[in-house]
């Protein structure tokens, strides 16, 4: 298995990079591979943490150092964390399909919490877990922050919620523990190896076959990988992020009629919905149904896009800017393009429903 694409620079300095030895959970993922590759090549000791003997021989080929382990299992965890200076978890599942629920509370919910006691007893210097701003559901107010009620309306959401509620648990209740813990919250993720996730919208503009909800003046944050990145970096060598939480992504939401004109313009089309329909009823429907269906494990992806469609997902990154000098560089036209620019290079690949991270 390949790492995501080739990345290019981060808008960090050398002053900036990590010292020490990075573990990074996730490395086979989207977020995770392209984190890993981005240390890489600023020259850091990176390892990774991988679930398949088979992926692990074949990033070690690539030149990477890898283990063997699971999030889950504080046995392997143990080996891949011994001699680490960092840890940044980027390791869930998101599949929803029926069988994943089990899978997911045990990786989202309780994951963190192993991993952070297998860090603890490493001697481990600091902790990122990666979540999701997906954890404060549909918004009633914003832009929101980081201190914004969760309202977490999915499997996904709700076990990641869980996996910060946990993290605090142990955090609190291991007060003399000398691990720094950070936890950072990024929004939609688009960007180079996303293909797989926005295809199927890029398809329904291309066919026209879009029905908008509403004006289409919702908002959704377009937030380039390497822009998240880049936050998590600096989650992981910041001095002032201990025990910080930090909302990471694009530097404003985006409405979503533009996200949709900005993927037509980015594929040679016009875009115009095929049809315009109120966009009470669906909200209502769809919060509803997701709540319902999700606590069944069965999460239709219908209903994804229609909270994409429907939901307002506008949220601030001030803290993040200033604690931080977080600074994302690509605004949603970029990082549009070159998710396009990667689904050309990846035609092949199936479509699923957009979906966070």
């Amino acid at each position: 298995m390949e790492l995501n694409v080739s990345p290019g620079r981060l808008s960090l300095s050398p002053a900036d990079h990590p010292n020490g030895r990075v573990l990074v959970t996730g490395v086979t993922g989207f977020i995770g591979g392209r984190l890993a590759r981005h240390l890489k090549a600023m020259g850091v000791d990176v390892r990774g943490l991988v679930r398949s003997a088979a992926q692990v021989e074949q990033l070690r080929r690539q030149g990477f150092d890898c283990y063997l382990g699971d999030v889950t299992d504080p046995i392997s965890l143990s080996r891949a964390c011994a001699g680490c200076d960092i840890v940044i978890n980027c390791a869930a599942m998101t599949n929803r399909s029926r069988g994943s629920a089990a899978c997911a509370w045990r990786t989202n919910g309780d994951g963190p919490a192993i991993l952070w006691q297998a860090a603890r007893h490493a001697n481990v210097q600091r902790l990122v877990h990666c979540s999701t701003s997906g954890i404060h559901g549909m918004l009633r107010h914003t832009p929101a922050d980081e201190t914004s009620p969760a309202r977490p309306d999915s499997l996904y959401r709700r076990s990641k919620w869980r996996g910060e509620v946990n993290l605090h648990q142990h955090i609190t209740s291991n007060i003399d523990a000398s691990l720094e813990t950070v936890i950072a919250r990024p929004t939609t993720v688009a960007g180079p190896g996303s293909e797989r996730t926005w295809r199927r919208l890029v398809e329904s503009v291309r066919a026209g076959q879009v029905t908008q909800f509403g004006n289409g003046h919702n908002n959704c944050h377009v937030s380039d990988v390497d822009d998240i990145c880049q936050g998590l970096i600096r989650c992981a060598i910041h001095p002032h992020a201990a025990g910080g939480t930090f909302i990471i992504g694009s530097a404003a939401a985006t409405p979503v009629r533009e996200i949709f004109r900005l993927f037509g313009e980015a594929i040679g089309v016009s875009f115009q919905p095929r049809r315009r329909l109120p966009a009470w009823p669906a909200r209502l429907l769809g919060d509803f149904a997701m709540r319902g269906l999700s606590r069944l494990g069965w999460e239709p992806h219908v209903l994804h896009s229609l909270s994409f469609l429907v939901g307002e997902r506008s949220f601030s990154i001030e803290r993040a800017r200033k604690t931080l000098a977080f600074a994302p560089q690509f605004d949603a036209k970029a990082t549009i393009e070159r998710t396009v620019v990667g689904m050309k290079l990846d035609a092949d690949n199936p479509s699923p429903s957009v979906r966070d991270i």
